[in-house]
């Protein structure tokens, strides 16, 4: 997905989002993974992916 070593950069991405799931009236927003999960859902999201958070990193 559009996201970026910079902080700034994700979370512009995910605000974008945000808006366009809100203009059309979504009420699930599907965006963030472990590494940027506290951006997501600052910036909206309803559903995040937790695999390394959880299970760790991949070998």
């Amino acid at each position: 997905g559009p996201t970026s070593a910079r902080e700034n950069e994700t979370r512009e991405a995910f605000r974008c989002v945000n808006e366009l799931a809100t203009e059309h009236g979504l009420q699930i927003r599907n965006y963030g993974m472990s590494g940027d999960l506290n951006i997501a859902i600052e910036e909206g999201s309803t559903m995040v992916r937790l695999g390394s958070a959880i299970l760790g990193n991949r070998n």
